[in-house]
């Protein structure tokens, strides 16, 4: 049915199922049918756009994965990355890390780390620390530029770029970005005052 985009007609026979387990009690086959159930009317709920309703789902299921796997069993690794990606969508981009990296811990440990299904996760993994760290540089530049709290524009680039030097990123573009910001932001608060940081800090960061 959700190859032929009957969608609704799918999330109803998931409902039975979901009701047939519920019926037939705590054992741990039905729980694991209950959670994959859970899963699919979460992939179907994100397909028809209710970020919410699928984010509930994917919750749920992941819970149920948890209580009869164990937090770190080979199969909890699939449960662990959908939940990753639904918060990656949303751009609670913690979260997003958080779940992405046990599916990687699972992966690594499992299948080690040639193999293509930890190189996912690993990729996975650190382009949400991207996302994370450019949204922190950006969120920064945009108090800079309003002309607000220089001292925690400043405060954000260094988080930023913490991120980027964990990531290995010591001489990239983006973060020679958050150096120009943050030089930007030392000369601003230099210029109006603010105290703290001096223009001549601003050639140090440049380096």
């Amino acid at each position: 049915l959700i190859q032929q985009d009957r969608l609704d007609d799918a999330l109803q026979m998931f409902d039975r199922v979901i009701e047939v387990c519920n019926r037939l009690g705590p054992g741990r086959d039905y729980r694991k049918i209950l959670a994959k159930a859970l899963l699919n009317q979460a992939v179907i709920r994100q397909k028809q756009g209710d970020l919410e309703a699928s984010t509930e789902l994917f919750e749920e299921s992941l819970a149920i994965h948890v209580e009869v796997l164990g937090e770190m069993h080979p199969e909890a690794a699939e449960a662990y990355q959908n939940i990753a990606a639904i918060y990656g969508i949303q751009d609670r981009h913690d979260d997003a890390i958080h779940f992405a990296y046990k599916a990687l811990q699972i992966r690594r440990k499992e299948l080690g780390m040639d193999h293509p299904y930890t190189i996912d996760c690993l990729r996975y993994y650190l382009e949400r620390k991207f996302c994370k760290a450019a949204a922190i540089n950006m969120k920064g530049l945009t108090l800079a530029k309003a002309g607000g709290d220089y001292a925690d524009a400043v405060k954000l680039f260094l988080e930023a770029l913490e991120i980027y030097m964990e990531m290995g990123c010591e001489v990239h573009p983006v973060t020679a970005s958050v150096y120009e910001n943050m030089a930007a932001a030392y000369i601003s608060a230099d210029r109006l005052g603010e105290g703290g940081a001096s223009r001549a800090d601003a050639p140090k960061i440049y380096r």
